[in-house]
């Protein structure tokens, strides 16, 4: 997802794109602005902290199931968002 340029981004834009800032999708012109956003917003610097703490220890839970490879997940993930899109 492209963020238009010099339009400051809200928190609830900063949650929408946690999944790509994490997964290293954004541009590096994006990633900068969504950086600059977390380091004026405690809020969402805590939301990311905590979003990375819950995949780290999600992550050494046994599964029980056969799991579903990250990567596959991150597509099903791309897929719906693009459904999403106007």
């Amino acid at each position: 997802m492209k963020i238009p340029s010099l339009v400051a981004l809200t928190c609830q834009e900063v949650t929408e794109l946690v999944t790509e800032y994490t997964s290293g999708a954004m541009t590096p012109e994006d990633r900068a602005r969504f950086e600059q956003h977390l380091h004026a917003c405690t809020w969402c610097m805590t939301y990311l902290s905590q979003l990375r703490r819950t995949v780290e220890w999600s992550s050494q839970l046994q599964p029980t199931a056969s799991p579903v490879p990250r990567a596959a997940l991150l597509d099903m993930y791309r897929r719906w968002k693009a459904q999403q899109q106007p």
